[in-house]
Parts: C-alpha cells; sequence; structure tokens
C-alpha cells in the first residue's frame, strides 16, 4: 500500500481525534492534523536541516524552507513512536538510532494552517550519506549559532514550524 493511502487522524481545535482520512485527502491548509518531528544531532552537536520539497502529490506547508530533519504526518492507530521510527527508516534509512521524545504539544496558532499537534523527537547520528529524493530535497548541517543567525537574518528561509520547534525546544537538544 502506498502511503498516501494510509488513513491519518484528523483532531479538532483543541487536539482531539474528530475522525480520520487517508493521507492523500488531508489538506494542509485547512485540516488539524498530529505531525511528528525528528532532529537529528551530530555527534558535535550540529543539527542536521532539511531542505522541504515542493510537491504536487501530497504537497507541503513550507516547501523550499528549511525545517526538521524529518516531518511525518502520525497515522490512525501509530503511535508518536511508531512514526517517528516508520520516518527515520523511511526517509533516512536509518534503522537503529535511539530517539528520545521531548514532548508532544498542541499549536493553535501555525500560519498558514489553523493549528497542528507535533510530536518533537530528536536522534543522534552522522549525516546520512543517502536518504529519500521525494521527501528531502537537501541535508543541511548548521551550528546551533549558524540556526540563531539565521533565525536574526533571513527567517523567512526557515519553517515556521521548525520556528516554533526551535523556540521551545532548543534547550532541551544536545547541542
Amino acid at each position: 500500500m502506498q502511503h498516501d493511502f494510509y488513513p491519518v487522524d484528523v483532531l479538532d481545535t483543541k487536539g482531539h481525534v474528530i475522525g480520520s482520512k487517508p493521507r492523500k485527502d488531508v489538506d494542509k491548509l485547512t485540516d488539524i492534523i498530529h505531525a511528528i518531528h525528528i532532529i537529528l544531532i551530530t555527534p558535535l552537536g550540529e543539527v542536521v536541516m532539511s531542505m522541504i520539497p515542493v510537491r504536487e502529490d501530497l504537497p507541503n506547508v513550507y516547501g523550499g524552507k528549511l525545517g526538521t530533519t524529518v516531518a511525518t504526518v502520525k497515522r490512525t492507530g501509530e503511535t508518536g513512536d511508531e512514526g517517528a521510527r516508520r520516518a527515520i527508516s523511511r526517509e533516512l534509512f536509518i534503522d537503529d538510532m535511539p530517539l528520545t521524545h521531548i514532548e508532544t504539544k498542541f499549536y493553535d496558532h501555525m500560519p498558514p494552517k489553523p493549528a497542528s499537534l507535533f510530536s518533537v523527537y530528536y536522534g543522534i547520528s552522522d549525516v546520512p550519506e543517502s536518504y529519500s529524493l521525494l521527501d528531502i530535497d537537501g541535508l543541511i548541517v548548521m551550528t546551533p549559532k549558524e540556526i540563531d543567525e539565521r533565525i536574526d537574518s533571513d527567517p523567512h528561509s526557515l519553517a515556521y514550524s521548525f520556528l516554533k520547534i526551535w523556540k521551545d525546544y532548543r534547550g532541551k537538544l544536545p547541542l
């Protein structure tokens, strides 16, 4: 089964599940979903950023911007941990990296989306030599200082989701 046919939960404005629909039918500009974000940290404490692709088949809200290393939509019946493992396996081709769950938090303001539930994880690993070219346009390694400077000088080059995650969880990452 192609991943765009898997059912995903649709949430209300408080983050409660109110139904589900196939991933391909989700409108990320109107549907509230549970997104799983994984940040890859190198052994040197650098952050591996992903260039989010512009896609026609499953459109990305922040296409063309830098974001977390991997992001996926949690499937119906799947735990956040299972979704995070699926994402790093399918997109980064990493099957054995321990992941640390930082927090699951509902954001009621996520322009241009109405809201989103985020589960945020990190893992420590070298930058993968290969990755899914369908899901990732490129990987860029940045120091925390370089990220902070980018936020100050060119915040629009970063996904709004990443800006929220960086603000809330930077201090909880092993940088």
